[in-house]
């Protein structure tokens, strides 16, 4: 026989004989097939709550609508497969590890159902996710024992690839395209000595001859899942030790900053040698986008060589069962007779967790909204009336006008049919708009979208995020919680040149007697009442929002709180905790803080 290396075909060839050997070392495979399957048809056909925009029940067509939709979450979609090529790869471990029944995974499977119940009830799909991948990690060790999970561990780690975050890490992207753009913007006047300017997210030349928005989609969440990725992908084909594993993961984190600021920089560097053309090309080409991952491959490639393990002995294999004798072949059929009670034990577990979940979802009863109701519908851009209601936003305020805006139809066709919506702009006699929406949501929670998704979506940038407070004084003196964003984006004017135009959005949420400009404390408080009460909260979404030229900021913050102040207890029925006089004086009626 040859001692020659095989080369790609050769290896591609022999994959369908090394799976069959794969498959042949593990006991009671019929046993699984069937366990996973109920598996997966529990979390397919009552796998997801909140079926809104996706109008699937099924956990993995949820999944999939993410992964197809989110930019920052698309790695997700590639995930499942591509740990079944690590586990390949690893084969040699897996087939060498010692597989029999482990009755303490049961556990496993219980928590992946309790989480899947809690993420069913109170709408949170992606618990659910969490809860399908720690049971199936426990029907693994169920069937084939805890030395198997053991081996298993880090590959199932990968799946939390899986569970879309790419609308929920603001906190931990946000500074990280912070702190890429400063420091591109530090290399390039100090090292390269261009007079780039730093603001906030944005990097643009000072004599007007580039912009640059650093978005989420650049230097945020995207960069960041897929350099962690291979941070821990290479930890598992590299590694054996815990700690260089670890080593592994933590160093993507420096990796992913540095990789944008590399990219970002060449950018800059283009467009002051050529033009914003130039610069522009650079960004939106597809080979040149995947610059950040240089230095990722590249720091693993010397962190490997730094921690270089030494190489250890193959394993030895421990074939499956052969039955080299009558005795032998008896002892497997009692324990294959034994392993076969897990079937009626976890069966039974599944169908009663499918009769619990219809049950609690069944058994819920809807709020009452926060808001007043107009017996007015709005309409559609057609002129078509939307639903049997409306919000009801008052028609005058002040020196404000307000006229009806018709709902896009884009969202009438995303969002759930028991959607209730409340849209007006406000226009000041000196041709001054303010527009104000609201969105109530009815039995589903997806009515109610994370706010700066709907911004980014409509090519704002956010530069800034503030929290701050309202003074109302209707019923009584009260401070409204509100989040207010500042943002920029380029339009065309009538001359067909781009111009800089930026704008204040504000929005809080209100339910029946809770007040937040918080995303995660509405969640947080629906999960709460929908747990402890079984009552679903019919959470708003209050918008209001103007546009202006960028230094007039503060100016049009100041118009938008004459408009807002008196406006809200008009329509809006729930008010916070009573404010003393001597605040109210101290802080001023209507001032931010």
């Amino acid at each position: 026989m040859s001692d020659a290396p095989k080369n790609l075909g050769d290896e591609l060839r022999e994959v369908p004989t090394e799976l069959r050997r794969m498959i042949e070392q593990f006991p009671d495979k019929a046993l699984f097939g069937l366990l996973l399957l109920g598996w997966v048809a529990l979390f397919h056909f009552l796998g997801n709550s909140t079926i809104g925009y996706v109008k699937t029940t099924s956990l993995f067509g949820w999944m999939k609508y993410v992964f197809t939709t989110s930019e920052g979450d698309e790695l997700g979609l590639y995930m499942p497969l591509l740990i079944l090529v690590l586990a390949y790869l690893k084969r040699a471990e897996l087939m060498a590890v010692r597989k029999q029944p482990w009755w303490p995974a049961l556990l496993l499977v219980v928590t992946g159902l309790l989480l899947h119940v809690a993420g069913y009830v109170v709408q949170q799909t992606r618990l659910s996710i969490i809860g399908f991948f720690v049971g199936l990690y426990g029907l693994f060790g169920l069937v084939w024992g805890w030395r198997l999970l053991s081996t298993l561990f880090f590959p199932f780690c990968l799946f939390a690839f899986c569970v879309p975050l790419a609308t929920e890490t603001e906190r931990i992207t946000f500074p990280m395209r912070l702190y890429a753009t400063k420091i591109t913007a530090f290399v390039c006047q100090t090292i390269l000595g261009i007079g780039v300017i730093n603001d906030g997210t944005m990097l643009y030349d000072p004599k007007g001859g580039y912009q640059y928005d650093i978005a989420a989609a650049c230097s945020g969440i995207k960069s960041l899942t897929a350099t962690v990725a291979i941070g821990l992908i290479g930890g598992f084909m590299f590694f054996r030790s815990p700690w260089r594993r670890l080593a592994s993961f933590l160093a993507a984190f420096p990796l992913a900053v540095f990789g944008n600021v590399l990219r970002l920089t060449a950018i800059i560097v283009v467009s002051e040698a050529f033009d914003s053309q130039a610069g522009k090309f650079v960004h939106d080409n597809a080979i040149l986008s995947l610059l950040p991952y240089v230095p990722a491959i590249g720091g693993l490639l010397l962190l490997v060589k730094v921690l270089q393990e030494k190489p250890s002995a193959a394993p030895s294999i421990e074939l499956g069962f052969t039955p080299a004798s009558d005795q032998l072949a008896g002892h497997l059929r009692t324990s294959i007779r034994r392993n076969w009670v897990m079937f009626p034990v976890l069966a039974a577990l599944m169908i009663g967790t499918a009769g619990l979940l219809h049950h609690l979802q069944a058994s819920q009863r809807l709020g009452e909204p926060g808001l007043v109701l107009s017996s007015s519908p709005l309409h559609d851009p057609q002129g078509i009336a939307v639903g049997t209601n409306s919000v009801h936003l008052p028609g005058a305020v002040g020196s404000y006008l307000g006229e009806e805006e018709p709902v896009a139809r884009v969202m009438l066709d995303m969002l759930p049919k028991d959607t209730t919506y409340g849209q007006r702009r406000y226009k000041a006699p000196d041709g001054f708009w303010i527009s104000s929406s609201v969105v109530l949501m009815g039995a589903d929670r997806s009515s109610i979208h994370k706010p700066q998704i709907c911004m980014v979506g409509q090519g704002w940038t956010i530069l800034h995020t503030t929290p701050m407070k309202l003074r109302i004084n209707q019923p009584h003196a009260y401070d409204l919680p509100v989040m207010k964003l500042d943002v920029s984006k380029e339009i065309s004017n009538q001359d067909g040149k781009r111009i800089r135009v930026n704008g204040i959005f504000l929005y809080w949420f209100v339910s029946q007697n809770q007040l937040t400009a918080d995303h995660w404390d509405r969640q947080l408080w629906m999960a709460k009442d929908l747990l402890q009460q079984g009552l679903l909260q019919r959470w708003a979404y209050v918008t209001y929002f103007a546009a202006c030229l960028p230094g007039f900021e503060e100016r049009t913050f100041e118009r938008m709180k004459e408009l807002i102040i008196p406006s809200v207890p008009q329509f809006q029925k729930v008010s916070g905790p009573p404010t003393s006089m001597a605040s109210a004086s101290a802080e001023g009626v209507g001032a931010g803080q």
